[in-house]
């Protein structure tokens, strides 16, 4: 993994675009419904690094938050699988979607779908907070984007696994335990 300084990391301009930042999630304990408030200027900090350390290229990257129905009927459209899941990717066709910023072409990656009560009631299975599943699923989406794929080989799985752990190890180092969210 190379490494990412922060002079290196202005030096490459990154456009994150959150959408749904204040999604609902049931709590698995109470069946309580919560609103899950995210601090969107985190989220694209962590995101933003993330591209540092994985992207050699200006880049931009779509991140939206969704609940467990909106989930199921993605996942049975794009994968054939009628169950909600925890995080979907989408990388972009090739060239089709570019933006200019700071004069720089901006190349976009995709879009990444993340389920805000799946990843609560992970969090709590795992007995994480919510920010650590959250970033770990941002973190996997992200990997996914850039190509690798977890379900062609025991290798494959290793290696993604094995990138996404130094990915937010470094992450934790340069930005601190993630807080973004107001679920404990």
């Amino acid at each position: 993994m190379k490494s990412t300084s922060s002079s290196r990391a202005r030096a490459i301009p990154f456009r994150v675009n959150v959408q749904n930042a204040c999604p609902t999630a049931r709590d698995p304990r109470s069946g309580v419904s919560l609103r899950v408030g995210l601090v969107k200027r985190e989220l694209v900090e962590r995101v933003e690094f993330a591209l540092g350390v994985l992207c050699d290229f200006p880049s931009s990257v779509n991140l939206r938050f969704c609940g467990e129905d909106e989930m199921r009927e993605t996942n049975s459209a794009y994968r054939g699988k009628e169950k909600s899941t925890d995080v979907l990717s989408f990388p972009a066709s090739p060239g089709s979607s570019e933006c200019v910023i700071r004069g720089r072409t901006l190349y976009a990656l995709g879009d990444i779908l993340i389920c805000t009560p799946v990843c609560l009631a992970q969090a709590r299975a795992h007995r994480v907070p919510f920010a650590r599943e959250l970033q770990k699923l941002i973190v996997h989406g992200l990997v996914h984007l850039k190509g690798l794929d977890h379900d062609r080989t025991d290798a494959a799985w290793r290696v993604m696994l094995s990138l996404e752990k130094a990915l937010v190890k470094e992450m934790d180092a340069a930005l601190g335990t993630p807080g973004f969210t107001g679920i404990p």
